[in-house]
């Protein structure tokens, strides 16, 4: 896999998505750099992070794309595999599990996780995930700024997270923490 780009972790920076900033003594290289994986069925980017879902299912996901530069072998993260798929929004990632449940982790300032709480939540290690409350059979996924939509077998679609635009499409605005 070839990876390029800033990798300054976003928590560095004081001005996320400003171009040519970076924090004092660390310059960023957008040369394109090598990394030995085993086989990868997908990759998923965003909010200054990239996953990866090997061809086995399990999930490696760094906290900051700098993390991918010094990887000889990934770890993958067995509290979550296997899995079928993974998105990864602004400050949340979300992965659809083989049994058709979907688990998220990361933020959950706005309810992205889809747990029925508001709150930050630890990186993946320091805690069980949780699935998302009362969410099977989905077959895609999209994870977006603060908010996450899921698509179940039967076609229906169900949102949760932040909605101060009407972005979760329920004709109201405000947090939504449950799909």
């Amino acid at each position: 896999m070839i990876c390029w780009g800033d990798k300054i972790p976003a928590r560095e920076t004081p001005h996320p998505g400003v171009r040519g900033w970076s924090p004092p003594g660390v310059s960023i290289d957008p040369s394109p750099h090598v990394v030995t994986m085993p086989p990868v069925r997908q990759l998923a980017a965003g909010g200054g992070r990239l996953c990866a879902v090997m061809v086995d299912g399990h999930v490696f996901c760094p906290q900051d794309v700098s993390q991918w530069k010094y990887i000889s072998t990934p770890t993958p993260f067995v509290q979550i595999g296997p899995v079928r798929s993974i998105s990864v929004g602004h400050h949340q990632t979300c992965a659809i599990l083989d049994s058709g449940q979907v688990a998220c982790w990361g933020q959950n300032d706005h309810g992205e996780l889809g747990i029925g709480t508001l709150g930050p939540w630890p990186y993946p290690a320091d805690r069980a995930i949780e699935p998302v409350v009362g969410l099977d059979h989905v077959v895609a996924l999209s994870a977006g700024g603060y908010h996450t939509c899921a698509v179940r077998a039967d076609g229906a679609v169900f949102c949760w997270g932040s909605n101060w635009a009407g972005q979760l499409g329920l004709g109201t605005i405000g947090f939504r923490a449950t799909p």
